[in-house]
């Protein structure tokens, strides 16, 4: 699959151009299922507190992402690093 080739529309819809896009892969990322997509966050992008309802793996692959959240130390991700998380 080329760049060109990649569906983009948003990770959370209803917050529009707020949130962060997402490229699909594979899959269908809204069903409980595997699927595979890429995410592109815009510079200053901040996450409102928030749970997941799946288990999920991610990778930076450009930038660098910040995690900081009640339970973690401050953290910058750079490109290689990983993240995961499991659905509560």
């Amino acid at each position: 699959m080329t760049a060109d080739n990649i569906e983009w529309g948003w990770l959370n819809p209803l917050r529009g151009n707020k949130s962060p896009a997402a490229g699909k892969l594979w899959g269908d990322r809204t069903k409980n299922e595997p699927a595979g997509f890429l995410v592109k966050f815009n510079k200053g992008f901040s996450s409102p507190p928030h749970i997941h309802n799946i288990t999920y793996r991610g990778v930076v692959i450009q930038g660098l992402l910040h995690n900081d959240d009640e339970q973690a130390k401050k953290q910058w991700l750079p490109v290689g690093s990983y993240l995961a998380g499991t659905s509560r």
